[in-house]
């Protein structure tokens, strides 16, 4: 019983003079930093109680921090939220989760509608608390010390397929992320300024942007406005960052702009997961700027990334390696794959979720092994290669179509933007639904891509039908939403 994940962090032994936040044009020192989780503790410990679940839904502040850290060290159990949630899922998550709390602004409680808040405390930050905090006098609060895995943290996944799941994660989650992947496998350091397009609430922003940054001893430089190409480049231009981290979408935004303008010359690393990255786009990006993206892929039950390439280990299509202190198989009917045969990628590290929430009950993870539901293959080296998800590898005249290979045949195609491969559920039809530039004849383009994915995989993945939609429904942290496209087929 004498562990905690704001004690790992081990925040009082860094330069206290050292920048630890940029935000807006402020610059709070690891003392400051220090201070305020002070006050916040304090504060925070004469109205909760250990094990006592809060809702989180605020913009990336160093407020989000100072509640997180605040929270971890009482004992207190951080539920991160999406604070563009809708009303019904706000109210699907305090179902599943029953919190005491909830510590939110004015302008993110009238968002999600109060109601959806009935019956929970309300800490709002842009009242009075906050004043209440600052006159709060820096005296040391106790850790509420635990057990290595015992819960700490509920992270809620991005609802590609419907509700969001509750995902508990212990004290032990993202310290085990923060050495062996921020500093074992991407060598960060405490020179470096790390940027990460995705949000805190995302359980990849959240390592990105509080836990790595801060384990290391690193700067980290926040943003409370969304994610366009415009704030991402006012923010590259005004901090600097060494370090940046991003969805695919972010990329493919910049790559579709009339002229690019992001000013890459003091990044040293760019990092890319939450999505398949196509191929394309690593080459495009490449042709431009002289610096590759590095893909990786990880899972918010796995709190992070697990299989990453780097700038030592790079290779072109390929996911990457797999991260120091993670193991994995590849599982076809239930056997271990030979290499290069491909099947359903399982996981198993120490930060392996502890289980889902449901009606306020942990319900738990009791296998070693993490499920992926995506589909891979390695090679002799130990790349991995994906091959798209489990539920989207589509029979077709007795073959099989995989809707990331026909994917990314199409965005290949210079005026496609973006593409999202389905199978109707009720006749099986294979439909690729894309975005373009401005065309002309459609009919034409259909021609050209039926041409190129006969030319590239055979005539038999040709989809059934081409759809041309306006854009491909997401999720707020960049995730296709295939569902609704399919909803849409079935009405």
């Amino acid at each position: 019983m004498n562990y905690n994940f704001t004690k790992q962090l081990e925040i009082e032994s860094k330069d206290s003079e050292k920048t630890a936040i940029f935000f807006n044009n402020q610059k709070i020192s690891y003392q400051d930093l220090m201070d305020n989780m002070h006050k916040y503790s304090c504060f925070f410990k004469k109205k909760l109680l250990a094990k006592q679940k809060v809702l989180i839904i605020l913009k990336d502040s160093p407020a989000f921090i100072y509640c997180i850290l605040s929270l971890c060290k009482l004992g207190v159990i951080p539920v991160l939220v999406n604070y563009n949630i809708s009303s019904d899922n706000i109210k699907y998550i305090i179902n599943s989760c029953k919190p005491s709390s909830v510590i939110s602004t004015t302008e993110l409680i009238k968002k999600i509608n109060p109601k959806s808040l009935k019956g929970v405390k309300i800490y709002n930050l842009d009242r009075k608390i906050p004043k209440e905090i600052k006159q709060q006098k820096i005296i040391f609060c106790p850790y509420h010390f635990n057990k290595k895995n015992d819960p700490a943290i509920i992270l809620c996944t991005s609802g590609t397929t419907g509700n969001p799941k509750l995902v508990v994660h212990s004290h032990n989650s993202y310290i085990f992320c923060a050495k062996n992947f921020a500093l074992k496998t991407l060598k960060i350091n405490k020179t470096d300024r790390i940027f990460s397009c995705s949000k805190m609430f995302f359980a990849y922003g959240f390592g990105n942007s509080l836990v790595f940054p801060l384990y290391i001893g690193a700067s980290v430089i926040l943003s409370n406005q969304k994610s366009t190409s415009a704030e991402i480049k006012k923010i590259v231009n005004k901090f600097h960052p060494t370090i940046f981290f991003a969805v695919p979408t972010i990329y493919m935004n910049f790559l579709n702009q009339k002229r690019f303008f992001l000013n890459v010359k003091n990044i040293r690393m760019f990092l890319s997961a939450g999505e398949h990255l196509p191929i394309e786009m690593i080459l495009r990006w490449q042709m431009l700027t002289n610096k590759i993206i590095l893909d990786g892929i990880g899972a918010t039950e796995m709190a992070n990334t697990f299989i990453a390439n780097t700038a030592k280990n790079f290779l072109v299509g390929a996911t990457g390696k797999l991260v120091t202190g993670y193991k994995s198989k590849i599982i076809k009917n239930k056997k271990n794959c030979n290499i290069n045969e491909i099947g359903e990628l399982v996981i198993s590290g120490e930060s392996m979720f502890l289980g889902y929430l449901v009606n306020n009950k942990l319900i738990k993870n009791r296998f070693n092994w993490f499920k992926t539901s995506d589909l891979f293959l390695k090679n002799n080296n130990g790349y991995f290669f994906y091959k798209g998800r489990k539920n989207e590898l589509f029979k077709k005249n007795a073959q099989w179509i995989s809707a990331i290979e026909v994917e990314n045949c199409l965005i290949s195609l210079k005026f496609i933007i973006e593409s999202a491969v389905v199978q109707n559920p009720d006749n099986k039809e294979i439909i690729a639904f894309i975005t373009t530039k401005k065309i002309s004849n459609k009919t034409e383009l259909k021609n050209k891509i039926k041409q190129k994915i006969k030319n590239e995989l055979g005539k038999n993945k040709i989809p059934d039908k081409i759809l041309f939609v306006k854009k491909i429904p997401k999720t707020t942290t960049g995730k296709k939403q295939k569902f609704i496209l399919i909803k849409d087929l079935t009405k």
